[in-house]
């Protein structure tokens, strides 16, 4: 057993209380041999914007719970004897020591199956739907995220989870990293400000001069003319260790509540296997970025509705052909909305080589719509009614006409089944590939980079607002001050 110490802190990063816990070393456990699962109950990130947004829809602010000591109200495994060590010199009794026996997995969320049904699309999603509105909670280990039609079906369900010692946190202020506001004007505001100031203090950046782009366009050149390895160990910077932590705390903020940045990580996350000086420059770079912008905010606002009032979900797809150096492998860029709303968006490289634009378009497009049409299924799940047909927004006209076109040109099978696989939804009316206009276009952000002017109109439409940037100019040694309107995704340059 071994003393884990946790600073706990509140949506500003204040420190709240310091907790220390004596835990079993899990870690030196054999699998098959000391156990057979390992399972932690999270739903997906997306989801969690999905309950903000619904709560944002229905007006009714969504209310997040703590489950405290929830390891040792998870059921043992069976078949498994577990020993514990204790440490020398402490003293415990036989009954404490039983209570901290108890296996690793995090299996609380079983007694909401009393009360909720599960969701067969995130088995993390519980929801109880009745004549009188819905309820929908979401797990995410030990914390829990509730939202409903109405203030008292909310608070019913706190109710019913009391044998279970959940604390009733009052409405979500901060969740999984993210601070949460919430208004009735603009509906969920969330940033992630804190951890920022927390990465920048990690890698030494305070003193650092802020940048206008996360990515610059020539980060493919530097790359192919920097060849020099990070080094493995060595006492000074930077090491592949230290950059290995670095895309990780990144990726945390590029799925959660920055967009903007989505394309730069996509970048080092493929590199961390093989990390050079450059990119090591690149994810400074990056945290140099959020160092100006983490006053940004991404807004989770919509138009106030009931639960039998049709929401509207739309996907944008983009894909930018060809464009890994090494591989050709081109880049799909996904955004998912909810009346406008975005829930996700996957920045991913594809896994086959395109021979065209049109080709990158359409596998592109097929992920797009495979998107769609699971959150659709979610929805459908929780008796929301959607508006049909879903529009999937793409900017290639040509991959639209071949879509629309039966007699399709294309000879390879791989991508004929991706055509085919959207079209089956077209003949139904359930998607419909509509054209928009590049300057419209979302999900480009996340499939190249851009000059600081273009970088700034596909993030007006990201609902990201609210910010004042103090940066100098990579090629001007004089500072720019930058200010975002207060209200609208407009920004004034």
């Amino acid at each position: 057993m071994k003393w884990v110490f946790k600073r706990k802190t509140d949506a500003d990063g204040n420190l709240e209380r310091s907790k220390a816990r004596m835990v079993a070393c899990g870690n030196e456990e054999v699998f098959g041999v000391n156990y057979d699962m390992a399972f932690s109950a999270f739903m997906d990130l997306g989801t969690a914007k999905l309950l903000l947004a619904l709560a944002s829809t229905w007006g009714i602010p969504a209310k997040h719970g703590d489950v405290p000591n929830a390891y040792v109200k998870a059921p043992p495994e069976k078949n498994f004897n577990l020993y514990l060590r204790v440490p020398q010199g402490m003293k415990i009794s036989t009954t404490k020591l039983e209570e901290l026996g108890v296996s690793s997995s995090e299996q609380v969320v079983l007694r909401l199956q009393k009360s909720f049904t599960q969701s067969l699309i995130d088995s993390c999603l519980y929801y109880d739907h009745d004549s009188s509105g819905i309820t929908v909670l979401g797990v995410y280990v030990d914390y829990t995220l509730v939202t409903g039609t109405s203030v008292s079906r909310i608070e019913s369900t706190f109710e019913s989870l009391s044998s279970l010692s959940i604390k009733n946190l009052g409405p979500v202020s901060k969740f999984l990293g993210m601070r949460v506001h919430y208004s009735e004007e603009d509906g969920y505001s969330l940033d992630q400000e804190p951890s920022i100031c927390e990465l920048i203090v990690k890698m030494d950046l305070d003193q650092a001069h802020s940048v206008l782009t996360p990515i610059g366009q020539n980060y493919s050149d530097v790359l192919a003319s920097i060849s020099e390895k990070l080094e493995v160990n060595s006492v000074k910077e930077p090491t592949i260790k230290r950059f290995q932590s670095l895309p990780g705390s990144l990726l945390c903020f590029a799925r959660c509540t920055r967009p903007d940045i989505s394309y730069a990580v996509h970048k080092l996350t493929r590199r961390t296997h093989d990390s050079t000086t450059a990119d090591w420059a690149l994810g400074i770079r990056v945290v140099k970025y959020l160092k100006g912008t983490k006053n940004l905010k991404f807004y989770l606002g919509g138009e106030i509705s009931t639960v039998t009032q049709e929401v509207t979900l739309e996907a944008f797809s983009d894909a930018d052909y060809a464009a890994d150096d090494e591989t050709r492998k081109s880049i799909s860029g996904t955004a998912i909305l909810l009346t406008g709303m975005p829930m996700s968006w996957p920045c991913k490289s594809q896994h086959l080589v395109s021979l065209s634009t049109m080709e990158a378009e359409f596998l592109a497009a097929s992920k797009a719509a495979q998107e769609l049409l699971g959150a659709s299924e979610l929805f459908r799940e929780l008796k929301i009614i959607l508006e049909d047909p879903m529009i999937l927004w793409m900017e290639s006209q040509a991959a639209i006409s071949q879509f629309v076109n039966k007699a399709t040109s294309i000879k390879a099978k791989h991508i004929d089944v991706r055509i085919k696989y959207v079209r089956q939804y077209m003949d139904k009316g359930i998607i419909v590939p509509t054209y928009v206009h590049t300057s419209k276009m979302l999900a480009e952000l996340h499939t190249k980079a851009f000059p600081t002017p273009r970088f700034l109109q596909p993030r007006e439409l990201w609902q990201l607002r609210n910010w004042t940037m103090q940066v100098e100019d990579d090629t001007s040694s004089s500072a720019i001050t930058k200010e975002g309107a207060s209200k609208g995704p407009r920004i004034s340059l």
